[in-house]
């Protein structure tokens, strides 16, 4: 194995740590998110205070695939 195969190989570990650790921080807060959606606040409000708080590490778009796939079941 030479440096720059190592190399690739640890980006790609990195990657799919992110996303698994994406899916994670909203599945931690999902009962939270689904509870605020249903008091009538937005999609993008909740996702707002998460990211600012330094709790949701996934960008909005990437956000609202996981509310319609773990909270209203839509894909």
């Amino acid at each position: 194995m030479n440096y720059s195969e190592l190399i690739e190989g640890l980006k790609r570990e990195d990657e799919e740590k992110a996303k698994t650790y994406g899916r994670y921080a909203f599945l931690k807060f999902r009962d939270e998110i689904k509870e605020a959606l249903d008091n009538g606040y937005s999609a993008i409000a909740i996702w707002e205070h998460l990211s600012e708080s330094g709790d949701m590490p996934v960008k909005y778009n990437q956000f609202t695939v996981y509310i319609r796939k773990f909270i209203t079941k839509k894909l």
